[in-house]
């Protein structure tokens, strides 16, 4: 669902009330969504919005495979 469509359902009040998920933001977009867009949506909207942040830590593993020599295993 789009941010247009999370906003249709949440002015009307309808819909199952999911929140609208924003991915992979720096921390620069996290703040500007927090102090702007979320300000400015509610007062032309009408629509109190709360906001949950979620830190994620992603985990990446480097492997290196060597083939061993006969004199090796």
């Amino acid at each position: 669902m789009g941010l247009t469509d999370w906003l249709h359902h949440a002015k009307r009040g309808t819909g199952i009330g999911r929140p609208f998920q924003l991915y992979d933001l720096s921390p620069n977009e996290v703040r500007g969504v927090l102090t702007q867009l979320t300000p400015l949506l509610q007062q032309q909207c009408g629509v109190p919005i709360q906001a949950q942040r979620t830190n994620r830590v992603i985990y990446n593993t480097d492997l290196s495979l060597r083939a061993l020599t006969t004199s090796e295993t």
